[in-house]
């Protein structure tokens, strides 16, 4: 087997172990009932994780589809100061996601002319 074949091939191998490393590390975060209070107390906090593990809850629990931007400012609290996606209007850091390749995850917002959600997305920085 040629050099050129091996390092083609271990770095396939190594791909393929760091893929699944990063599906077992993150899907193995808890998850915790979402509490408005404890989530706007996070804000700020870039060594928390606690809005990550509430996600899940927020989601499947609150309409977010259907809520104005005062209602989601009133449930969330502020967003962010900084906003790493232009295309969005409002984003919270919702923690690093503990992988390997670990980065913040943010949650984006984008309204309707009607201002309710057009559009959520979970992003990476």
């Amino acid at each position: 087997m040629s050099a050129k074949r091996k390092i083609i091939l271990i770095f396939i191998a190594s791909c393929t172990l760091l893929a699944v490393y990063e599906t077992i590390n993150t899907s193995s975060m808890p998850e915790i009932p979402f509490e408005s209070n404890e989530w706007k107390a996070a804000a700020g906090d870039r060594s928390s994780t606690l809005r990550l593990t509430m996600l899940e809850d927020l989601l499947s629990r609150h309409q977010l589809a259907s809520k104005s931007r005062a209602e989601v400012i009133n449930l969330l609290g502020n967003p962010e100061q900084e906003n790493y996606f232009s295309e969005y209007e409002m984003m919270y850091r919702l923690g690093n996601d503990g992988g390997l390749l670990a980065g913040p995850k943010y949650m984006a917002i984008r309204f309707t002319p009607g201002d309710t959600i057009d559009e959520l997305a979970i992003l990476k920085d």
